[in-house]
């Protein structure tokens, strides 16, 4: 898994969109306020938004408030969970 803190001044938008090949992403707003796009959809988010973006899917982030937008962003290879809390975790 990687783990990311982005962050994006105001006025901020990347010319192109990209993909990934093999893993999915989820962006976690922390601060501030934007949008995401995913292909042809906008999604506005805010600080507490969190979006799911598959593989292979365009994307990309617009700041267009006057503060700055902050995201984590954790991307792993998709279906790469097999097990989680309840089925690897076990008390000592």
């Amino acid at each position: 898994m990687e783990i990311s803190v982005n962050r994006w001044p105001p006025g901020t938008a990347p010319e192109r969109s990209h993909r990934h090949y093999n893993n999915e992403e989820i962006c976690i707003i922390l601060q501030g306020e934007g949008e995401i796009i995913v292909e042809d959809e906008v999604i506005p988010v805010k600080e507490g938004t969190v979006v799911r973006i598959p593989p292979n899917s365009a994307r990309r982030h617009r700041n267009n408030s006057s503060g700055d937008l902050v995201a984590l962003v954790l991307q792993a290879h998709e279906n790469s969970l097999v097990t989680w809390t309840m089925t690897d975790g076990y008390f000592v």
